[in-house]
């Protein structure tokens, strides 16, 4: 079979269908980079403004944003019945 236009020998053509699901993933990324950076601000400033220390404030993002993320990865895996640790 021959390569498809543009294409080198052993490397696979950049398809229609591979280019939109890489520009997906690439703004996916984006979006997520810049809501990570304003939520991390935000409740940053919400932790330093109500009397948290430094630490405290700089901590509290990632714990409210990685429980925030483990919920999310959770919820797929409970509702295709697959248990979840022992918990039910």
């Amino acid at each position: 079979m021959a390569p498809r236009f543009g294409s080198q020998e052993g490397v696979p053509a950049m398809t229609g269908d591979r280019l939109i699901r890489a520009g997906t993933a690439a703004v996916v990324a984006a979006v997520a980079a810049f809501a990570a950076i304003v939520s991390y601000s935000h409740i940053y400033d919400l932790g330093r403004l109500h009397g948290q220390a430094g630490t405290a404030a700089r901590l509290l993002p990632l714990s409210v944003d990685g429980l925030i993320l483990a919920a999310s990865l959770a919820e797929p895996v409970n509702l295709h019945g697959a248990p979840l640790g022992g918990f039910y």
